[in-house]
């Protein structure tokens, strides 16, 4: 695999070992530019951002926040469909008609897996000529363009099935209620204090947050966590971990980037000791902070320091990873069945490589950004 594109030139030298080049990809990637990052001998090299180059469209009117009561028969996320973008369960539907109708998510690939088993075809491998392997970034995911954002305050939802919209959010947000909807909301919790810039309760179920920001202005521990809860197009950002994973989740299309360090945390776009029927399907998880100076700990994070606890039935597939010690962290004593990374593309940047894994977890043609597959490194 390779990237195609025209050479346009290069920035000013982001580093005593860095340099950035940019690269049209109009013509292969949605119109956008990418950005890459080289190593000083050019060993190695990374993305580092993708620029649109075509402006959004100018939204026609005004939307009105929305709060609905809850429907009579909300859809229900508990059992997730086989394919993890099939199906666009959502909740009870917003009322307003002034509200921007719901864009489709990306196409998915035909064969994503199942979200209670990794088994599958797992033969395709990634294309950056195709639309669906687009990264996430800020021009597909947070509030869509055309959401206009109204003031709110913390939030408390404790309605079961409401839907919330439209709301720029000075807070956090703590979700008492099942068959609650997020949609078109930028919510920025400075709260050291709370944890959590989105607090899901545990016996909370079928929360659904779509083209959504959450961002932690670097003092909030965690975006989002911890049970069953979907995020669609979800863009965080500004915490240390990214979301907190365990059981019934469904994380697709989002971009999770820019972490914080915080004293004695390692930090990951994604982190999970426990839990079962998990699916992680085309999103962007880089837990670097903003000048890629620090890399932090993983993009994807498994396995427990403490206690005896199982995690099972998770698939991570078609993800764009980088930064950490490894973008990929696996520990040795992990509890695991059925466990599988497929089709992802490792970006680069991570201090010693793509994964560090015991030989439980599957792993099945991820590659480098030059196609070469993944060397798997066992811990040690």
């Amino acid at each position: 695999m390779s990237i195609k594109g025209k050479l346009i030139g290069s920035a000013s030298a982001a580093s005593a070992t860095s340099s950035d080049v940019q690269a049209d990809l109009s013509g292969y990637a949605g119109g956008q530019r990418l950005i890459v990052t080289f190593s000083d001998d050019h060993s190695s090299w990374a993305v580092r951002r993708w620029i649109r180059l075509t402006p959004p469209p100018i939204p026609s009117q005004e939307a009105a926040p929305v709060t609905t009561a809850p429907s009579s028969s909300p859809d229900t996320l508990v059992n997730p469909p086989q394919s993890s973008e099939t199906t666009d369960a959502g909740g009870p539907q917003e009322t307003s008609a002034s509200a921007p109708a719901p864009t489709d998510a990306p196409d998915e690939p035909a064969n994503a897996e199942s979200t209670t088993s990794p088994a599958g075809d797992a033969n395709e491998s990634p294309s950056l000529s195709s639309p669906s392997s687009t990264p996430p970034s800020g021009n597909n995911t947070g509030p869509r363009s055309g959401a206009v954002l109204h003031p709110s305050g913390p939030l408390v939802l404790s309605t079961p099935g409401q839907v919330v919209s439209n709301l720029d959010v000075d807070g956090c947000v703590t979700v008492l209620a099942s068959d609650v909807t997020i949609r078109d909301v930028r919510i920025r919790c400075a709260d050291a204090a709370s944890n959590r810039a989105v607090f899901v309760a545990n016996d909370v179920r079928n929360l659904l947050i779509e083209d959504t920001e959450i961002d932690g202005l670097g003092s909030t521990h965690i975006g989002i966590g911890w049970s069953n809860y979907t995020l669609r197009r979800v863009n965080i950002h500004g915490t240390c971990d990214g979301a907190r994973i365990s059981t019934n989740i469904q994380i697709s299309n989002s971009w999770i980037h820019d972490l914080v360090r915080m004293d004695g945390l390692h930090c990951d776009a994604l982190q999970t000791t426990e839990g079962s029927e998990i699916s992680v399907h085309n999103n962007l998880l880089d837990p670097r902070n903003t000048l890629g100076t620090d890399l932090n700990n993983s993009a994807v994070m498994l396995g427990t320091e403490t206690g005896t606890r199982r995690l099972e039935n998770a698939v991570f597939s078609d993800n764009w990873l980088s930064g950490g010690n490894f973008s990929v962290n696996v520990r040795k004593d992990a509890n695991l069945t059925n466990v599988a990374f497929r089709r992802n593309i490792y970006m680069g940047s991570a201090r010693y490589g793509p994964a560090i894994a015991p030989a439980a977890v599957t792993f099945e043609d991820n590659v480098m950004l030059d196609g070469a597959l993944w060397k798997i490194v066992p811990p040690w």
